[in-house]
């Protein structure tokens, strides 16, 4: 769709994009991912949290080989 965007990270790397994904509680989204991760990975696969304000935000993480999602 018009508007998509990709993103490939072959190594081990964090990636800042401050000027993605920041919507307002009122604003329609949507995310995914393919994901491929070694057999012990964990953390956020991406996130757009705000720390000072309880980390009000979306996530896609994974731990103990579970996909988990929040959207606060």
């Amino acid at each position: 769709p018009a508007g998509s965007r990709a993103l490939k990270v072959v190594a081990e790397a964090d990636v800042a994009l401050p000027a993605v994904g920041d919507f307002e509680r009122d604003q329609a989204f949507s995310y995914g991912a393919w994901v491929k991760l070694p057999a012990n990975a964990g953390g956020a696969i991406f996130s757009r949290m705000d720390e000072g304000n309880a980390y009000r935000g979306w996530d896609l993480w994974v731990e103990g080989g579970k996909i988990g999602a929040h959207i606060i």
